[in-house]
C-alpha cells in the first residue's frame, strides 16, 4: 500500500485544473474516478448508491475527495458539468498490442505482473491470501478491459454535450466477478505459459475486500454502456508486453523521538494562535511562528506582528517570528534549517465556514498544500510531533449531542472538508512514517480573549465569528447584530453551540503537547469544549450584561446550503481522562468579559 504523500498531489492537480477550466470557462469535465470510494461494500454488485466513505487508502481517498471537491465546485459554480466514472480493476490491451500497460514504476495490477513471470522477468506471482470467503478462497473483481472502459469515457463526454447534468457518477464494469485464480488461469490459456505462483499473507491494513464488483445498470441505462469484452481469456490477449525493469521500493527509517522544547507554531499570529504561544513561553518552551499575515495585523515591512509584540511584552519572552506562507515550500524549508525544530502546532489556514461555500478553490487549495509542505519539511527534518487545528465541524450534522469522538464523520462544507481531509492525509502519512507522533484538537466554538485584553480576536477580515460581531455592534460600527435563524428546534429557536474559552484551548494544546513528549501514540483525536451548549440568544443576553451595552439585535434568514445544525456540543471526557483537560471558563458572562 502506497501511503507516501505523492499520492496526495492528485488533490492539488485536481484544483489546479479545476481553476484552469473556470479561468478559461471550460465547463464540462468527466473524471477518472475508482470503485475505491465504496471501501468493502456490504451489498454485491455495487450501485452508485452504495455508501461511501469508508476508504481504506489513501488512493482511495484522493478518489473520493476529488469528487467532494467537484460538487462542491458545482454548488458554487453551477455552469460547471461533470461526470465522475468509477473503474472497476482495468485489464486488457489495444488488439493491435502496440499499447497496453506499460508503466515506469513497479507492476502492481494484475496482468503485468503476471507478464513479468511468463517472460522470466520474475521467478513467480503473488497471490496475497487464499482463505477469503470466496469460491476458491482468492479476491473477486470484476475486470473491466481497458478498450470498454475508453468507450465509456466518450460516451460520458457525449451525454455531458447534449444535457445538463451538473454531477453525477457512474460505475464501469461488466457486473460479473472473477477471482485472482480465474484470471490466472485464463492468463496461461491465454499466453501459453505456465505461472508459477506463491501464496502469502493478505495485504496488510485490511485493504483487499473479498468480492467487489459493479451494478453498471445506470452506465447502461442512461450512457448506452455496454462492455464488449468479458471472458477472462479475451482480456489476457495482447497484453503480455515485456518490462525491462523494475524499480525496488525505499525502506523506511525508523526514528527515536526526541524531546520537544522548541516548538513551531504556523499561523501563530492569529487568535488561537498568539494565545497559545503565550502559553507555551509560560510552560518554558522555545516559539518560533511563521504566519503570513493574511488574517493578523503587522508593520508595513511585514517583519513584526503586532499581536506577537504583545505577547513578548506580557511575558518579557522572545518570539522568533517569520513572515512566509506555508505553501511556499522553499521557505518553509528555510525555517526549519534555521532553527531546531522539535514539535510543531498547526494552526496556519483558511477558516470561515461561510466563505468556503463560496471559496472553494482557495480553501483546498491553501489549506491542504499548507498542511503537505508542512509534514514533508518536518519529514525531511525529523520532526514528528504534530498537534493539528481541527474542527467540530468534521463531525457535520450528526443529530446526536452531546459529540464523541467515535461519532460518525461527516463534513458538509468545504472549510470542515479540508479539516476532515487533513487528518485522513496525516493517518495516511502516519501509516507510511509511522515515526511520527500526531494529534487532533477538535475545536467547539472558541470565545473570549487573554484577561490581560493585549491580545484577543482581532482579524484584517470581515468577522464573522459571534464575540467581534457583538463588540462591533456595542461600539457602533455597525447597526445591527444578525441573529441567523431562530427557528430552529432549541429552546429559544436560535443555535446552540459548545462555546469554549481561548485560554483553555491553549491550554489543551500545551497538554497534548506534553502528551506527545511523554508517549508514542501515532495518532489521536480529541474534543475541545465545555461539554454544554449555549444558545445564540444565551451568549447575546450574556455579552449585554458583561459589557453594559444593549445590542439591537435582528432575526435574519438561516445561513444558506444548511451549514448549520440545531445544537452542537461535545462530551470533552476523552481530554479530561487522557490529556488532564479542565475547562476553566465555562461561564457564558466571563466568556465575554
Amino acid at each position: 500500500m502506497f501511503g507516501d504523500l505523492i499520492m496526495w498531489l492528485n488533490l492539488l492537480g485536481m484544483l489546479n485544473l479545476l481553476e484552469a477550466m473556470k479561468e478559461h470557462k471550460v465547463q464540462n469535465l468527466v473524471f477518472s474516478g475508482s470503485c475505491t470510494v465504496y471501501g468493502h461494500p456490504e451489498k454485491i454488485p455495487v450501485s452508485e448508491e452504495e455508501v461511501v466513505g469508508s476508504v481504506k487508502n489513501p488512493y482511495g481517498r484522493t478518489k473520493l475527495y476529488c469528487e467532494e471537491i467537484m460538487q462542491d465546485v458545482v454548488q458554487a459554480h453551477p455552469e460547471f458539468n461533470m461526470i465522475s466514472l468509477r473503474y472497476f480493476n482495468p485489464i486488457g490491451a489495444h488488439p493491435s498490442g502496440e499499447m497496453g500497460e506499460d508503466p515506469k514504476k513497479i507492476n502492481a495490477n494484475i496482468v503485468p505482473f503476471l507478464g513479468e513471470v511468463a517472460i522470466g522477468h520474475a521467478e513467480k506471482f503473488t497471490v496475497f491470501g487464499d482463505d477469503y470467503d470466496t469460491p476458491d478462497g482468492t479476491c473477486i473483481r470484476d475486470y473491466t478491459h481497458i478498450m470498454d472502459l475508453a468507450e465509456g469515457h466518450v460516451l460520458a463526454m457525449k451525454k455531458l454535450e447534449n444535457e445538463r447534468v451538473g454531477w453525477r457518477a457512474y460505475n464501469l464494469g461488466i457486473g460479473k466477478g472473477l477471482s485472482v485464480k480465474e484470471i490466472i488461469d485464463a492468463f496461461e490459456e491465454a499466453s501459453g505459459r505456465k505461472i508459477k505462483t506463491a501464496v502469502v499473507e493478505r495485504r496488510p491494513f485490511n485493504i483487499d475486500a473479498p468480492k467487489v464488483m459493479a451494478d453498471p445498470g445506470r452506465a447502461m441505462a442512461e450512457l448506452d454502456y455496454v462492455p464488449k469484452c468479458t471472458d477472462p481469456v479475451q482480456m489476457c490477449c495482447n497484453t503480455n508486453q515485456p518490462f525491462e525493469e523494475c524499480i525496488e521500493k525505499v525502506l523506511q527509517k525508523n526514528l527515536a523521538m526526541s524531546e520537544s522544547k522548541t516548538v513551531l507554531l504556523t499561523g501563530g499570529a492569529g487568535y488561537i494562535g498568539s494565545h497559545c504561544a503565550l502559553v507555551l513561553l509560560q510552560h518554558g518552551y522555545n516559539v518560533v511562528v511563521v504566519d503570513n499575515l493574511a488574517n493578523s495585523f503587522g508593520s508595513e515591512d511585514g517583519t513584526r506582528a503586532f499581536s506577537l509584540d504583545r505577547v513578548q511584552k506580557l511575558t518579557g519572552k522572545p518570539i522568533a517570528f517569520h513572515n512566509v506562507d506555508l505553501c511556499n515550500r522553499n521557505e518553509l524549508f528555510k525555517i526549519f534549517d534555521e532553527h531546531s525544530i522539535d514539535a510543531v502546532i498547526h494552526f496556519a489556514g483558511h477558516k470561515s465556514v461561510q466563505r468556503s461555500l463560496y471559496q472553494p478553490f482557495d480553501y483546498y487549495e491553501n489549506n491542504i498544500m499548507a498542511l503537505l509542505n508542512l509534514l514533508r519539511a518536518m519529514e525531511a527534518h525529523k520532526v514528528r510531533n504534530i498537534v493539528f487545528s481541527g474542527s467540530s465541524t468534521v463531525y457535520g450534522q450528526t443529530g446526536k449531542v452531546p459529540v464523541n469522538e467515535d461519532d460518525h464523520i461527516g463534513a458538509r462544507n468545504p472549510y470542515g472538508r479540508t479539516k476532515l481531509f487533513c487528518e485522513q492525509i496525516m493517518q495516511d502519512v502516519l501509516r507510511a512514517y509511522p515515526e511520527f507522533n500526531m494529534i487532533s484538537l477538535r475545536y467547539f466554538n472558541p470565545i473570549g480573549a487573554h484577561e490581560s485584553g493585549e491580545i484577543g480576536e482581532d482579524s484584517k477580515k470581515p468577522c464573522v465569528n459571534i464575540l467581534p460581531c457583538l463588540a462591533e455592534a456595542a461600539i457602533g460600527h455597525v447597526e445591527t447584530f444578525a441573529i441567523l435563524g431562530n427557528d430552529y428546534d432549541t429552546p429559544d429557536g436560535t443555535c446552540i453551540r459548545d462555546y469554549t474559552h481561548v485560554m483553555d484551548l491553549a491550554d489543551g494544546h500545551v497538554l497534548a503537547m506534553k502528551k506527545l513528549e511523554n508517549e508514542h501514540l501515532g495518532w489521536d483525536v480529541f474534543n475541545m469544549g465545555i461539554g454544554r451548549g449555549i444558545s445564540v440568544k444565551e451568549l447575546v443576553d450574556a455579552f449585554q450584561e458583561a459589557s453594559g451595552k444593549k445590542i439591537n439585535a435582528v432575526i435574519g434568514e438561516r445561513r444558506p446550503f444548511q451549514i448549520d445544525a440545531p445544537k452542537m456540543f461535545t462530551d470533552p471526557s476523552k481530554a479530561i481522562r487522557e490529556l488532564g483537560y479542565k475547562p476553566k471558563c465555562t461561564d457564558p458572562v466571563e466568556m465575554c468579559t
